[in-house]
C-alpha cells in the first residue's frame, strides 16, 4: 500500500511550533486522527510525530515523489530572490507546480524555475532592501 505523504502548514499544527511547511507520512489512521511522523528539514534533523484531522490530512495531501524532487513545497512562504530580466527580485514563493514556484514581489507575481529560486534569511531581506544596485544589474524591491 502506498504511503500518504502531506505536507503540512505551520497553521495545521500550531503546537509544534514551526515556522514553516514540512512533510509528514502518516503512520495511523485513526477515525477521529491521522497520526503524522513529520520528516526533518535537511538542515535541522528533528523528526517530530503528532496527531492531524482526517480534513487536513486530506487537504494537505501531496504525491510521494515530492520526497525525493527537490522537496519544493519547503519553500513554501520562504523569502528569497530571483533574477528576471536582469532585476534582482526579492519576496517569497506563495505557491509551485510542475517544476515552477511562484514567486510574490512587491511589483507583482511571477513564475521561476525551482533551481532559480535563492532563499535568504529574513535579516538579509532588509539589507537588500537598504543596498544600492551594481551597474548593468537593477534591483527591485
Amino acid at each position: 500500500m502506498p504511503q500518504t505523504v502531506v505536507l503540512l502548514y505551520p497553521s495545521d499544527i500550531p503546537d509544534l511550533g514551526l515556522d514553516f511547511p514540512r512533510y509528514g507520512i502518516v503512520s495511523s489512521r485513526g477515525r477521529a486522527m491521522k497520526t503524522v511522523r513529520g520528516l526533518p528539514r535537511a538542515d535541522d534533523g528533528e523528526e517530530v510525530t503528532t496527531s492531524v484531522a482526517p480534513a487536513t490530512v486530506t487537504s494537505r495531501q501531496v504525491p510521494e515523489d515530492e520526497l525525493t524532487n527537490e522537496r519544493p513545497g519547503l519553500a513554501l512562504f520562504r523569502p528569497g530572490t530571483v533574477i528576471s530580466n536582469d532585476t534582482t527580485h526579492h519576496g517569497q514563493v506563495t505557491a509551485y507546480n510542475n517544476g515552477v514556484y511562484e514567486f510574490l514581489t512587491s511589483s507583482g507575481p511571477l513564475e521561476v524555475p525551482y533551481d532559480e529560486f535563492q532563499e535568504v534569511a529574513p535579516a538579509i531581506a532588509i539589507f537588500i532592501v537598504a543596498s544600492r544596485p551594481s551597474a548593468g544589474n537593477r534591483l527591485a524591491i
